[in-house]
């Protein structure tokens, strides 16, 4: 087997352990901004308990004054009206962040897919190999004492199952 093709397949295995272990993380993600993008929801309905409005406005003198604008709004709409921008603004960044993520969720998914129909194809004793050696990161001594065998025959055994896994993973793409 060429080495590029062996050291590809090798790649591919950790980063299907990788996203194994990262999905859950980031269907938290996920969930926490749901959590947030609702509760902005609510601080803009809720907006008008949410300023303080001051009794004078900035650049208001200390004498009598009527309070009086060219647009016609006042100083606590103009007030709501920046708090609820800024929050819509907020708003749209969590639902981009939601989207990237799902997306990435999506992709993580689909390449699981593709490597568990390559690996459930495998013996029991070859699938638990690939798992201590890709997605537990042990060494081969520590492998070969797991499965009584020999160092020699684990460093056999990996090239063969991923010439195999190379083999069938091709045919897939």
């Amino acid at each position: 087997m060429e080495k590029e093709l062996f050291q590809k397949t090798e790649g591919q295995l950790y980063r299907y352990y990788r996203y194994k272990k990262q999905i859950n993380k980031k269907y938290r993600k996920v969930e926490s901004l749901e959590e947030q993008i609702k509760a902005i929801d609510n601080q803009m309905r809720n907006v008008h308990n949410y300023i303080s409005l001051d009794t004078m406005p900035p650049g208001a003198g200390c004498g009598e004054r009527v309070q009086a604008s060219i647009s016609g709004s006042s100083y606590m709409e103009k007030q709501m009206e920046n708090e609820v921008t800024k929050l819509e603004q907020r708003k749209v960044e969590k639902i981009k962040q939601k989207i990237k993520t799902e997306s990435k969720i999506m992709e993580m998914q689909s390449f699981i897919r593709i490597m568990d129909t390559n690996i459930e194809s495998l013996r029991e004793e070859d699938k638990r190999f690939i798992e201590y050696f890709y997605g537990d990161n042990r060494n081969i001594p520590y492998i070969a004492m797991q499965l009584n065998l020999s160092i020699p025959t684990c460093y056999r055994h990996r090239e063969e199952l991923v010439e195999n896994i190379a083999d069938s993973m091709w045919m897939y793409k």
